[in-house]
């Protein structure tokens, strides 16, 4: 198959890591892998040599002084120039296939990377290319059975549950070794008012009114991080939780810290979560849509919490720090093992090759791509 990702960026998100997983899973597996991405950053996320990488701008501010018309006339283009079987768009360079493809024939992949909440409070012209990119799409790829229910109730085509893989830096990284006291704590993702940094950042200053020596680090970068600091500075906490930026290798970080934190509003499947539990660590988790309580098995695997509601969130922090460290380890252990059974890299990737075999061996049955295209 020949195979074609786009994306805006590479830069910081769940859904640009898992790209950069699947598209190296794909290259390696035999596919003539493609990947269109509209600007560079200096925080991308390694793509494999044998993908073949094209960057529409050299960097964001190019690519804001493009008109809409010009990014669509080059990626219709370079859609010609390639011939695609399958385009897969993930974010918002999803309804930039949908508008630069009109009238050519190939698979049509859309992919919901977070929770239909998300689509709910969109607004604008952006919101109604979204909503009519899902729609027009041949298939649509969820993250948890939560999302293809909404889906499925929209009326998109051939939905799928496809959950995200976890990096192959867990393996490669040594063992997690517990410590004898909880102290560390850590967050990571984009510095956004989704994640909901205030909640946490409230509920550990509640639990530092009784342990003066633990910590809290976020890993991230995003527009909130000045706004974040001057409520660190206001809170008292200066001291005790710092900003630690951007990581490339979040699994080696975290095994420098005794708990995780999601505190998130809504989500689509999170994959700084899934890694801190691959790597062993307990972990704290609201309840939100979607995809926490698809991860966590609470009590066993890790803990929920209601969202919004840091009284809880401090109370379930000092529970585990409270811990012994053999029930710690049992905690993360149980998580580890669960991540990594269920979300590698080589079963998350082969139920897209098998889903996209499937829709692919469907479109040419029924004369919905051209012949000239066929490369598998």
């Amino acid at each position: 198959m020949k195979i074609l990702f786009i994306s805006a960026d590479l830069c910081d998100g769940g859904a640009q890591r898992v790209m950069s997983v699947l598209s190296k899973e794909m290259a390696q597996r035999g596919h003539d892998t493609h990947m269109l991405v509209f600007y560079k950053t200096s925080h991308d996320y390694r793509i494999d040599p044998h993908v073949k990488l094209e960057i529409m701008c050299e960097d964001y501010g190019l690519y804001k002084r493009w008109t809409g018309l010009r990014r669509a006339i080059y990626i219709r283009r370079y859609l010609k120039r390639i011939r695609p079987d399958i385009a897969i768009g993930f974010l918002q360079a999803g309804y930039a296939l949908y508008l630069a493809s009109f009238g050519m024939h190939f698979l049509k992949v859309a992919s919901l990377r977070n929770s239909p909440e998300k689509l709910k409070r969109q607004r604008g012209l952006k919101a109604v290319l979204e909503r009519r990119w899902f729609l027009a799409a041949d298939t649509v790829v969820l993250q948890t059975l939560e999302q293809k229910n909404y889906a499925d109730r929209k009326g998109w085509h051939n939905t799928v549950v496809i959950p995200n893989p976890v990096s192959e830096n867990i393996k490669r990284n040594p063992e997690y070794n517990c410590a004898k006291q909880c102290k560390r704590i850590v967050m990571a993702g984009r510095l956004h008012g989704q994640k909901n940094y205030p909640m946490a950042l409230k509920a550990f200053q509640i639990v530092r009114k009784r342990y003066k020596d633990i910590t809290l680090s976020i890993y991230g970068v995003g527009t909130l991080k000045d706004d974040l600091q001057s409520m660190i500075c206001s809170m008292g906490l200066a001291d005790c939780v710092k900003l630690c930026g951007w990581s490339d290798n979040l699994v080696a970080e975290y095994r420098k810290y005794d708990l995780y934190l999601l505190t998130s509003d809504y989500e689509g499947m999170p994959n700084s979560l899934m890694e801190a539990m691959g790597a062993g660590l307990p972990c704290i988790a609201t309840d939100c849509p979607t995809g926490p309580a698809d991860l966590i098995e609470h009590g066993k695997s890790g803990f929920l919490v209601p969202m919004n509601d840091e009284g809880k969130l401090s109370e379930t922090i000092i529970y585990v720090m409270e811990m012994d460290r053999e029930r710690r380890k049992q905690i993360g252990d149980c998580a580890s093992q669960f991540i990594l059974r269920e979300f590698n890299r080589s079963r998350i990737a082969r139920m897209w090759e098998v889903h996209l075999e499937k829709m692919l061996a469907a479109l040419f049955k029924t004369g919905g791509i051209d012949e000239g295209n066929k490369s598998c």
